[in-house]
């Protein structure tokens, strides 16, 4: 059986055979030892009266409390090479896991305290890598990564969220992602995103197409098989403002979007030209209180008991997380959408087609004629990649 690689909050999860393994990040382990160390030269200053007077001891936190994430992971084209992406409170960065030397400390690419880095994908013959780059507080935005030089050029700039890039296995450098476009006030100030849609973008062409945009629903994770079919997961759009957006708001997100698209070819007006295409150049929340019994998973707010207990009731053999109108969709090569399975939290797409997702409970193996099969009973896996 092929392994399955799972992101599992600060860890990386390998599926074989039925059994899990887990592998740590050696940064997040760095980073906890020398937190302690730090806590441990300064104790003296957590004792005493005068402690309180100092405020230390509000201050003093435990290593094991610090809760990094591994927000993407792709294989390297020999198989044997993991690369990941990792967060860690002010601090992200970018790591390869050595597969086949378990002792091998993990090479370090880059790591930065003024960018995020998530969604990443290895083109599996040219060894080119995207992934997401966050800068700002709010926009993301792709970009190239040259892992021999540790240097990233932007390939799409805007007032966007562009997440979750992979490259097309049948078009020559071609890049799916989703991208939502970002609502502003008359002040500038950030007011709501919009609608997950996902777009293309040709690296050789230098274009960018929108390929699906469905009305009042997020399309997010796009994959592509080795027929051209387009994947993706469709939700309902839930704003993340806590307020309705005005008319004047919810008009300019469009406008964003078509900024991203128009700005998309800026990477390479500035390498062929030398100077940038438009004047400005690449920029280098208040949290509501949520029930107990709902966690977010991909910025969306989902109640985990109450949705279980409607998928139980509903005579599902086996019973997740998700609610069922977070659903799989495939956009045939012929043009024709249809629905492949409801209640999707992640997939994954194998060479040969064969599907593989997740419910947020289990992990399950779809095969082509609808039966299912369940690989491991495991909780709130929402990225996972077949190899």
């Amino acid at each position: 059986m092929e392994k399955l690689f799972l992101i599992d909050k600060d860890k990386i999860g390998i599926l074989k055979d039925q059994d899990v393994s887990k592998i740590e990040s050696d940064y997040l382990q760095n980073y906890r030892k020398n937190a302690a160390e730090i806590i441990k030269k300064n104790e003296w200053k957590m004792q005493g009266v005068n402690a309180a007077f100092r405020e230390e001891r509000s201050r003093a936190k435990n290593p094991e409390d610090i809760r990094g994430s591994i927000n993407g992971i792709s294989l390297l084209p020999d198989g044997n090479k993991l690369l990941y992406t990792v967060s860690v409170e002010n601090f992200s960065g970018v790591f390869i896991k050595h597969l086949d030397h378990a002792d091998t400390p993990d090479s370090h690419i880059l790591h930065d305290s003024k960018a995020s880095f998530s969604g990443v994908d290895c083109h599996g013959e040219t060894g080119e890598v995207v992934m997401s780059v966050r800068q700002t507080s709010v926009e993301k935005n792709l970009a190239l990564l040259d892992i021999d030089d540790s240097h990233f050029s932007f390939i799409t700039e805007g007032d966007t969220q562009d997440d979750n890039p992979v490259w097309s296995k049948t078009q020559k450098r071609t890049i799916y992602y989703d991208s939502a476009g970002i609502g502003r006030d008359y002040q500038g100030n950030f007011v709501a995103l919009g609608p997950k849609s996902i777009n293309k973008l040709d690296l050789d062409r230098c274009t960018v197409d929108e390929i699906v945009e469905i009305p009042e629903f997020d399309c997010f994770k796009p994959q592509t098989d080795k027929d051209n079919n387009l994947y993706f997961i469709k939700r309902p759009y839930q704003s993340n403002h806590n307020k309705k957006p005005t008319f004047i708001e919810i008009i300019t997100i469009p406008f964003k979007i078509l900024k991203a698209i128009g700005k998309a070819i800026e990477f390479f007006t500035v390498r062929h030209t030398g100077e940038a295409f438009t004047s400005k150049g690449f920029n280098p929340s208040k949290a509501k209180t949520m029930d107990p019994k709902e966690i977010i998973i991909n910025e969306n707010i989902i109640n985990v008991e109450k949705t279980y207990k409607e998928n139980k009731l509903s005579g599902q053999p086996y019973p997740g997380i998700a609610p069922k109108s977070w659903e799989l969709m495939c956009l045939d090569n012929k043009g024709t959408m249809h629905s492949v399975k409801k209640g999707v939290l992640g997939y994954t797409i194998n060479s040969d087609g064969q599907i593989t997702y997740s419910n947020g409970k289990y992990i399950i193996q779809l095969s082509p004629d609808g039966k299912e099969e369940v690989l491991q009973k495991i909780d709130f896996i929402d990225r996972l990649i077949m190899a």
